[in-house]
């Protein structure tokens, strides 16, 4: 016989696959919706709640305010199965009979009875090593041991935050290498070779050089966390060594529980990103991208891209021109020969949203723009705006020198759509003097309290000054940790909420077909001397 297929908008519904000893209300609870709303939209739980069945989930309205109503975090929920005992669920869930009878005092009352939901009070769980890397929990729960059900409560409902966030860590520290690293560097040595390898020991590194990147983050996570629990947010944390091995990946997901997880931050290679995120995509937990670019979001509803990718960073600069225009504005596009997709996007997206007649363009032969043609095209008693659709450092010197030149006659200033090296060999007063404005995936205010206060702690704590590294460390865990910590909806948490570091943007949307891409890019300008960010 035939079966007839329903066609889901994902833009309004993510799927969920039944899992063993799953039940309607336990993945209703999960969700946040109706028993009532997820049988109208699954007619195929009329046959029953099937293992391995996939089901529709209709996502909720995500709405721009806290939504944390009176569901308490630090418990979970559970429906009593039949040939269920309060020994087995005790056991199940790793806590006292006699706290699961106070949690539940209707036990005493009516028994175990099938359907019946029980409120689980979620307890600090044990941290265990992994890879022989340090372990830690972060956590202001307070001692079960020494207070009441009732008294842990009041404690807990005085912090900022209820919800105990569990997350996990993949980088590649690449610790085996390390041990070898150490051991041929600083093993054993007679006295003639201590005299003579001294002074060069002294000045060997000290860890394996590839670790460096991820040891660099993770440090600034941590001062995240750190930052975070001072607020009065619990964090779980473990931490893996990836190697940068997709079989070590397989391995680590293979071998631990992630059932409690709520968060994955890592890996840092795209494929492996991705690959971890399809391993978790049905268990409702976030696999964070922290620096990679270019991320396939589509089928992965778990997946966020926490890098804004090189087309938003342009839209973001040539919104920016449109933003300023005005009527009397003058836009002249420089390119190369090989820059013609890009200036045909950039005069297209400008056209759309101006005088199409105001919008020109000049493809440099060899790259090599003579002033003569600069001088040209800019127009006397005109808001002169020239947008740079290249990074050659021929080209960009070219356009940048000559609208100097002429600067005083013909006021100009001038956008780019990235930030090319050869920003770093020119004169700061030329890039001062034509106001140049460009998008920054990296900028640091360094006048900045926030940031102030994050350097000088991440300086006392580790003895090393922070990098870009460390800063996206801190900026990506802070942020996403925020987030859910904040909103009981998931979705809440993330969209809608544009946020600052002390590095980077914030601003989430999710693809109408998987999952998360983040339009915060930063847009800076040489203004007065300084490079100053663009305020919306």
């Amino acid at each position: 016989h035939s079966k007839s297929y329903i066609k889901r908008d994902t833009s309004k519904f993510m799927f969920h696959v039944i899992k063993t000893k799953e039940t309607r209300w336990g993945v209703s609870h999960k969700y946040g919706i109706t028993n009532e709303e997820l049988e109208k939209n699954n007619p195929v739980l009329a046959n029953g709640f099937r293992v391995n069945d996939t089901i529709w989930i209709e996502r909720k309205e995500v709405v721009a305010h806290n939504d944390t109503g009176s569901i308490n975090f630090n418990y979970t929920f559970y429906e009593v199965l039949p040939k269920d005992t309060k020994y087995g669920i005790s056991k199940k869930f790793d806590i006292d009979i006699a706290l699961l009878v106070e949690e539940n005092k209707i036990i005493n009352s009516e028994g175990l009875q099938i359907g019946m939901v029980l409120r689980i009070p979620l307890m600090h769980k044990e941290v265990y090593d992994t890879l022989n890397f340090e372990q830690l929990t972060y956590s202001n729960l307070p001692d079960d041991d020494n207070l009441s059900s009732s008294e842990k409560l009041n404690e807990l409902d005085s912090h900022s935050f209820s919800k105990v966030i569990d997350v996990v860590i993949m980088l590649p520290f690449y610790l085996d290498l390390n041990k070898e690293f150490i051991k041929k560097s600083y093993g054993p040595k007679t006295q003639t070779q201590v005299e003579v390898d001294d002074s060069i020991e002294k000045r060997m590194p000290k860890m394996y050089a590839k670790s460096a990147i991820a040891l660099d983050f993770y440090n600034g996570a941590i001062c995240a966390i750190d930052s975070l629990r001072n607020l009065g947010l619990s964090v779980r944390l473990r931490v893996f060594d990836t190697q940068k091995n997709k079989d070590v990946i397989k391995s680590i997901l293979d071998e631990n529980d992630f059932s409690q997880v709520d968060v994955v931050i890592g890996p840092l290679y795209t494929s492996n990103s991705e690959y971890v995120a399809d391993r978790l995509k049905y268990d409702n937990i976030l696999v964070i991208s922290p620096l990679s670019t270019k991320m396939n979001l589509e089928g992965r509803l778990n997946l966020v891209q926490s890098m804004p990718t090189s087309y938003i960073s342009k839209v973001s600069i040539l919104d920016r021109v449109i933003k300023e225009k005005t009527d009397s504005t003058n836009v002249i596009i420089f390119g190369g020969l090989l820059n013609k997709n890009e200036i045909k996007f950039v005069e297209s997206r400008l056209k759309s949203q101006m005088d199409s007649n105001s919008v020109l363009s000049y493809y440099a032969e060899n790259n090599l723009v003579p002033r003569e043609v600069v001088f040209k095209l800019l127009e006397p008693h005109k808001d002169n705006v020239v947008v740079i659709a290249s990074s050659d450092q021929v080209l960009v010197t070219d356009v940048i020198t000559a609208m100097n030149q002429v600067n005083d006659s013909l006021p100009n200033r001038a956008f780019m759509l990235d930030r090319p090296e050869v920003l770093d060999q020119m004169e700061s007063e030329y890039l001062n003097n034509v106001s140049l404005t460009y998008p920054e995936n990296f900028f640091i205010n360094n006048s900045s309290a926030k940031t102030k206060h994050f350097e000088n702690e991440f300086a006392s704590k580790y003895k090393y000054q922070v990098n870009m590294f460390s800063y996206r460390g801190f900026d990506v865990t802070y942020d996403i940790l925020y987030s859910l910590a904040s909103n009981s909806n998931l979705e809440v948490g993330i969209i809608n909420n544009k946020r600052v570091g002390v590095q980077g943007k914030f601003n989430y949307l999710r693809n109408p077909f998987g999952g998360y891409y983040n339009n915060g890019v930063h847009i800076v300008r040489y203004e007065n001397w300084h490079l100053i960010d663009v305020k919306d």
